[in-house]
């Protein structure tokens, strides 16, 4: 059984259309409040997390690691569940001082648009893979629900041409209902119901093909146990040594990083969180959601193995459409690999382009300022076109693979390097000590085993004497994806570590981190401003963003703080000068947000105490 490319590219064009529409409606407010607001809804679109891995990567791992796949779930839920310990106080920052991704974070932190720059190449670099991933997953079941010849995982045959037309339709719609805000900090409902959808979606084609596989490839539960006490291969599909000791721990370690470190999941996290109350209710919301996501995972690998089917463990849902002749079941299996990659790519390509904006090209001054330019728009059409950019970038990655790996070993090289990441989020609140030639240090550190040891062979057929290393040090039956994590890791900290201890930090750093730690102390020092009336806020700044634009934030602050225009008060002035900071480091970046703020309204010569600690507790 085959089905044309049109076809399969209609079914495409269908579910697209679909969550088009419902991103349409919320927009536009057709759809209830009531629905789009819901924390449930919000619960949902964190589903995002659960991209092509989650629907076709396990069951791979399933069939490698035995019941260890589950470390998958496991990872996200320790997360959710220590969400006071680092989720919350995360939110807190994000949303005080407006950050939406981890580069506005650690640029916050750290001081440094070097930070910011820093990390948004590497978080590009190392989240190629997952994105190839998903685009790798839509391809493979195209090649596959055509009847092309030729094996998964040869370099010939891929379909190319409409995995690309597949990129293509969802620039379409992430460009239309992902950057439409010229702020990355303001609540993009539409996106968020639409995510929601998608999980909803996934979920459904997920249990769809659990229910094929117990009653029609088995006659119910009492025969899927039956048949599995008779068949050594299934059973040591559940009993498989891949997954002791190291390999285990670094398994559970690079899932729980990547709940914090995914770029789509902390944009969702953080960026289009508007309710801490939201964040509670996915701390137990999120885990259910994964669990019942979990359960198809084995009973589909049990039903291809029982059918013989052919295909790699990825696509064993596709197998069994295919073995049983049945469009229904193949349907399902496909909206689910469809539904999960095309939200990842989404929300991912947003959140990177949203920190290619923020600190690779706004800090460049590439954005010019007339007195009637319209900044918004302007900073709207950027973000489309890195989104764009990044996305055609993904399938050029996904070309150069030429599908010669399979999705679990895409997502784990993926995962292991956005692992580089942690050390710096850690930081963040729990070590005032660290600084930035610490985190830069370690980051790159670590990433450099990471590309030479995982990423570099997955490209092209280099084999790293690293390689050779692990074998002499660890015996030839090391695992080579283990051993290159937890190196690479240890590195990082090590650097980060001995640098920061040994390095000096900047007052600036030290004030950054009295913010973001959880300690409230604050010693507050008056200060004084240059200007004296909230008028000569605008003038001032109208030097960096033109008369138009600084009146707007000027008044928008104004409104938030609940104070007059005519406001002339030094407490009141004091207040403003941050919340402005603010505002406009959700516009254009934290790094470029301070410089303008520093260069416009600086304070008269006096103290060095940042009144930043006085608006953080206000706000509180």
């Amino acid at each position: 059984m085959s089905y044309s490319p049109v076809y399969i590219l209609a079914l495409i064009v269908l579910y697209l259309s679909g969550l088009f529409a419902v991103a349409y409606a919320a927009n536009r407010e057709w759809l209830p409040r009531a629905i789009t607001h819901h924390p449930a809804t919000y619960v949902l679109s964190l589903g995002v997390l659960a991209g092509a891995m989650a629907t076709n990567g396990v069951i791979d791992l399933a069939s490698r690691f035995g019941y260890a796949f589950m470390l998958y779930y496991a990872g996200v839920v320790l997360m959710f569940v220590m969400a006071t310990l680092l989720l919350i106080p995360l939110l807190r920052l994000c949303r005080v001082y407006q950050l939406s991704s981890l580069a506005d974070v650690l640029t916050f932190r750290f001081r440094s648009p070097g930070v910011g720059a820093a990390i948004t190449i590497a978080m590009c670099i190392t989240v190629l893979p997952l994105l190839a991933l998903q685009i790798q997953a839509v391809g493979d079941s195209v090649h596959t629900l055509v009847g092309a010849s030729g094996g998964l995982y040869d370099s010939g045959n891929r379909h190319g041409r409409v995995a690309l037309l597949f990129c293509i339709i969802i620039i379409g719609f992430a460009v239309l209902f992902g950057s439409r805000n010229h702020s990355a900090n303001t609540r993009n409902t539409g996106l968020v119901t639409a995510m929601a959808f998608e999980s909803l979606v996934k979920l459904a084609a997920m249990v769809f093909l659990l229910l094929a596989a117990v009653y029609q490839v088995f006659d119910g539960i009492g025969d899927m146990n039956q048949w599995l006490r008779q068949t050594p291969e299934a059973m040591a599909l559940v009993d498989r040594e891949g997954a002791r000791g190291d390999s285990a721990r670094a398994l559970l370690l690079v899932f729980f990083s990547g709940a914090v470190a995914m770029p789509h999941l902390f944009h969702m996290l953080f960026a289009e969180n508007t309710d801490s109350n939201e964040l509670h209710a996915a701390t137990w919301g999120l885990p259910l959601y994964l669990l019942l996501l979990s359960l198809p995972i084995l009973p589909i690998a049990w039903a291809g193995i029982k059918l013989g089917q052919a295909l790699p463990p990825d696509y064993s849902g596709l197998g069994i459409g295919l073995a049983l002749q049945s469009p229904a079941i193949s349907a399902a299996a496909f909206f689910a690999t469809l539904s999960a990659a095309s939200a990842a790519i989404i929300v991912t390509t947003l959140a990177l382009a949203n920190m290619c904006l923020n600190h690779l090209v706004l800090p460049y001054r590439v954005l010019r300022i007339g007195d009637e330019a319209d900044i918004y728009g302007r900073l709207v059409w950027l973000r489309r076109s890195l989104v764009t950019v990044l996305i055609l970038a993904g399938y050029t990655f996904y070309l150069l693979l030429g599908g010669s790996h399979s999705l679990s070993q895409l997502g784990l090289v993926a995962f292991a390097g956005v692992l580089q990441f942690l050390p710096g989020i850690l930081a963040v609140p729990y070590w005032p000590n660290a600084n930035r030639k610490g985190l830069l240090a370690g980051l790159w550190g670590g990433l450099g085993i990471w590309f030479f040891s995982l990423l570099l062979p997955a490209t092209t057929h280099y084999q790293p004497l690293l390689h050779q290393v692990y074998e002499q040090l660890l015996g030839p039956e090391v695992d080579l994806w283990t051993a290159a994590t937890m190196l690479s890791l240890g590195l990082n900290i090590a650097l980060f570590v001995i640098v920061s201890v040994f390095g000096s930090t900047s007052d600036e750093e030290r004030v950054a981190a009295e913010i973001c730690s959880m300690d409230d102390l604050m010693r507050p020092t008056r200060q004084v401003l240059s200007v004296a009336s909230a008028a000569e806020f605008a003038d001032q700044l109208a030097l960096a963003l033109g008369p138009r634009t600084a009146q707007s934030e000027v008044q928008r602050a104004l409104t938030e703080l609940r104070f007059l225009p005519d406001e002339t008060r030094p407490y009141a002035l004091r207040r403003l000068r941050p919340r402005l900071e603010a505002n406009l480091s959700g516009l254009l970046g934290p790094a470029v947000a301070h410089s303008i703020i520093e260069q416009c309204l600086p304070f008269q010569p006096g103290s060095n105490e940042d009144l930043q600690l006085i608006e953080r507790n206000l706000d509180s």
